[in-house]
């Protein structure tokens, strides 16, 4: 019987269609008018990278993407050659493939996704990386790498080199602003789409084009923050292929895949997956607005201190104090923050136990307070072993405590002495939404120090010199040579 009824119903059915076709109930003239579908959020952002010109790019929007190069070239100088041999580097070494980009050290080329993953790792391995603060994202991996990787590739020029810097500064701030990632990595969430809008503005990919490879590296996003909590080192990780999942989007684009439209907005897209409620028209205009005014690279932050954003405020604090400290005389320190915010610190406080590694140490508030009032200052090279084993260090950072206050309170550092009296550090936290300084005199001396064993007085200055030279490059393939061979090509395992 079901047999006969589903014949009968498909017959009825093909009848009910055939007649409606023939004899329709209303004129073309009376059908109701389409209602046109919203222009998707990535269409719109894939307008804003098709028209960028560097010509529109304002004075200072230069400055800060060449200084972003500048400071950039210390970290990675530093990381180079201070990280150790890492299976994850010498898995895409030992990939090959296609020589189309030089890795730090100007001996080795890969294929530019795999190029990519490699000079983010390196540049995020120091943990002084940049930092964009709307949205906490270590914005420098995402953008500097797969720019350096693609505009050697493609043949840009220096020019097209800093509009790409420019437009990843800019995409990865303006989606990340709105919505703080509860449980990921928020560099990773954005940040595949940041790599993929370089990437595909280096790669001259037409609007269309650009859309599809936002919408592909949207889907794509990834990063739990479970690292933080477990001491492990795959932060680098997720960060790496965050960088090359971009380049790999606008490559597949490029040759015709097709991402969904409305990835960033649709219902089950990465807005709503993220906050469990869609974005406004508001939102959206404002996203679409900050991008198409490049202006990301004035919201970009060097950072001065090696270790977790969310520790920085505090450490800037306990700087800014008009009084000496003396550590000896120090009996411990307390964070008292509202519970809510103090969540991640607390935990790391709480049920603190000593680094393994060096990562470990850079993301351990109690750790990192007690070095900075041993040290003085908080660098890549106070975490070698030495630094990791230090007694007095150590011994400090066991006595953190941590105190949780009133909602409406404002978070502070106590720093009890032994002789009863309490310094307090009032953290220094950014104003999330304004441009920051350029800071020319503080990463001068970063890049001193992060090269000082590394470059000579001489060498230095002829780097710095090149770099800000890059917009009169025609092909900036040269000149990125240049850039990796004043780094070193990290030892294989």
């Amino acid at each position: 019987m079901d047999v006969i009824f589903r014949v009968f119903y498909s017959v009825v059915l093909g009848l009910v269609v055939t007649a409606c076709s023939q004899n329709p109930t209303s004129s073309p003239a009376e059908a109701e008018e389409p209602v046109a579908s919203p222009v998707p959020l990535a269409r719109s952002i894939a307008a804003s990278i098709d028209s960028a010109k560097f010509e529109n790019l304002a004075p200072d929007v230069r400055q800060r993407s060449i200084l972003a190069l500048e400071d950039n070239a210390a970290t990675l100088a530093y990381s180079s050659c201070k990280t150790p041999p890492h299976a994850f580097l010498a898995r895409l070494s030992a990939k090959g493939g296609a020589e189309e980009t030089t890795l730090p050290g100007g001996i080795e080329r890969l294929p530019m996704e795999e190029a990519a993953a490699y000079i983010a790792y390196l540049i995020h391995a120091a943990e002084t990386d940049d930092t964009d603060h709307r949205a906490s994202l270590r914005a420098s991996p995402v953008v500097i790498a797969p720019a350096l990787a693609v505009a050697e590739a493609s043949g840009a020029s220096g020019e097209d080199l800093l509009t790409a810097i420019a437009i990843g500064y800019s995409v990865l701030g303006a989606l990340g602003e709105p919505i703080q990632t509860q449980g990921l990595m928020s560099a990773s969430v954005y940040g595949t789409i940041s790599s993929a809008a370089v990437a595909s503005y280096l790669l001259e990919l037409d609007e269309e084009q650009t859309q599809h490879a936002v919408s592909l590296a949207a889907s794509a996003g990834n990063g739990l923050f479970q690292y933080y909590f477990d001491q492990s080192d795959e932060k680098r990780i997720v960060i790496a292929r965050s960088a090359r999942i971009g380049v790999e989007a606008a490559l597949l684009a490029q040759a015709g895949e097709e991402g969904a439209p409305f990835i960033l907005e649709g219902r089950s897209g990465l807005y709503p997956v993220l906050t469990g409620t869609s974005l406004s028209k508001a939102q959206i205009e404002t996203m679409v607005a900050k991008i198409a005014a490049l202006d990301g690279p004035l919201h970009i932050e060097p950072k001065f201190y090696a270790t977790s954003d969310s520790i920085i405020p505090y450490l800037k604090g306990i700087d800014a104090l008009d009084m000496p400290l003396v550590v000896e005389e120090v009996d411990y320190f307390e964070l008292v923050a509202d519970k809510r915010y103090g969540v991640v610190l607390e935990d790391k406080i709480v049920n603190y136990h000593p680094p393994r590694t060096a990562l470990g140490a850079k993301l351990n508030f109690n750790f990192v307070v007690s070095l900075l009032l041993h040290r003085g200052s908080v660098l890549p090279q106070h975490y070698d072993s030495a630094g990791l084993r230090n007694p007095e260090v150590l011994e400090l950072a066991r006595k953190g405590r941590f105190t949780a206050m009133d909602q409406d309170g404002f978070p502070k550092l106590l720093i009890h002495m032994r002789r009863g009296n309490t310094i307090t550090v009032t953290p220094e936290f950014p104003d999330r939404s304004a441009y920051v300084p350029a800071y020319e005199d503080q990463r001068a001396e970063k890049i001193r120090q992060l090269t000082d064993t590394l470059w000579s007085d001489d060498e230095r200055s002829k780097a710095l010199t090149d770099i800000r030279g890059v917009a009169s490059e025609e092909t900036a393939g040269a000149w990125i040579r240049r850039y990796q061979a004043r780094f070193c090509l990290p030892r294989k395992n």
